[in-house]
């Protein structure tokens, strides 16, 4: 299988609005309850009004907007500030039953209501995601590149460590007071292993080649 579609992805690189905070790999499946209000015009999750990209959202990041379902989880409204329960249909996501487990998700709050479990993929399994979607779309797309920036975030975050956010490649001062050496031979450790625990689909065997190239620094 070809893997030049998946283009140059360097596991320095964050997005321009930031770094994560308090990142979790439990990503989760969950079944929105919609309903309507009189006199609003829109729908709405759980109380939440819904949300429709503009025309600039769509060709910034496409299928990642379009494919969406945002419900507004903020009183505010503006770009800077609003923020939003973005909800996919679990097919987006590549996942099948064999990469979820069922887990008690954490509430700040104690009623009985709630859902008592998620569906949460391993953390192998949420790289293969990305990976498969990145070769489902032309190099060059939208989407592309903004699985391109999550893959190399991703990786710095949770298999680099690299809380803090960007790191520059050509700092070797910062390289080297991080420790960066010593970060990219575990995460190619930890990559190898999952290889070897067989964690890949069958026929899939080379996500794990391809996820260590990336953390190498060379690109696909």
């Amino acid at each position: 299988m070809s893997l030049s579609s998946l283009g140059h992805v360097s596991p320095f690189h964050v997005r321009s609005n930031g770094y994560i905070e308090n990142f979790s790999l439990e990503l989760f499946i969950c079944r929105a309850r919609r309903t309507a209000r009189p006199g609003l015009g829109h729908s709405l999750f759980n109380g939440s009004p819904s949300f429709t990209p503009s025309k600039l959202l769509l060709m910034t990041e496409w299928d990642f907007q379009a494919k969406a379902i945002f419900h507004r989880i903020t009183l505010w409204t503006s770009p800077s500030s609003v923020q939003h329960l973005v909800l996919y249909l679990r097919s987006f996501s590549t996942l099948d039953d064999s990469e979820l487990e069922e887990k008690p998700p954490s509430h700040y709050s104690t009623t009985s209501s709630l859902c008592k479990s998620i569906l949460v993929p391993s953390r192998p399994a949420v790289y293969a995601s990305i990976i498969r979607l990145l070769l489902s779309y032309p190099q060059y797309c939208a989407t592309t590149m903004a699985l391109q920036s999550d893959l190399s975030e991703l990786i710095g975050y949770d298999l680099l460590g690299l809380e803090d956010g960007y790191l520059d490649p050509n700092d070797e001062e910062a390289l080297v007071a991080k420790g960066l050496e010593q970060r990219l031979a575990h995460a190619t450790q930890v990559v190898l292993q999952w290889g070897i625990d067989g964690v890949w689909r069958p026929g899939e065997e080379w996500i794990g080649d391809a996820l260590g190239t990336v953390i190498g620094g060379t690109g696909l």
